[in-house]
């Protein structure tokens, strides 16, 4: 609620109210986007939820932004902050759809007289780097586009060794024989 509060301080209410409703009118693809039901959570608590997902996850990279130009580089709480909540951010349970973080971003970076795209600046808070423009399912999709790019990459020097270029990402099946579980819906 901090950051609700920040966000519209920051933007204004007008902005608030524009997009909540662009949510509303995305919440058929929003919560097409979940492999379990979410029917039985209400219209408009659906609304508010990933309305404060989004407000908390633009917000605090507003700040750390403004945090990494008013004070130089990195700062050590900084880092520990980000990383702590980059670590929740990728767990699968917390995935908000990409598509509809990009649209209301979208107007956030233009507000900001950002050069660039959301997903530039996505990427930019979770510190990763992509040649192509890509559209990604949600933030752990992300990470696997930016890890699937660098297979053919070599890794950088690394305490005096020079690793050799990814040649294979298991798959499921690999996965499955080494024990992670799948459950079939």
């Amino acid at each position: 609620m901090t950051y609700l509060e920040s966000f519209t301080k920051r933007f204004g209410e007008e902005t608030i109210k524009h997009l909540l409703e662009k949510i509303k009118s995305e919440e058929n693809s929003i919560r097409g986007s979940y492999d379990e039901s979410t029917e039985w959570i209400p219209s408009e608590a659906f609304v508010d939820l990933i309305f404060l997902d989004s407000v908390f996850i633009m917000e605090f990279s507003i700040k750390l932004n403004e945090i990494s130009r008013t004070s130089g580089d990195q700062i050590v709480d900084n880092d520990y902050t980000r990383s702590r909540v980059i670590k929740d951010l990728i767990l699968l349970e917390n995935q908000l759809p990409y598509f509809i973080f990009e649209i209301i971003f979208g107007s956030i970076v233009k507000l900001l007289c950002l050069q660039d795209y959301a997903a530039r600046v996505v990427l930019d808070f979770f510190s990763l780097k992509i040649k192509t423009k890509t559209t990604f399912k949600h933030f752990t999709d992300m990470f696997r586009c930016v890890y699937e790019e660098s297979l053919d990459q070599r890794p950088k020097l690394i305490g005096g060794f020079r690793g050799s270029p990814i040649k294979e990402m298991p798959n499921a099946a690999n996965l499955s024989r080494a024990g992670v579980e799948f459950k079939v819906k």
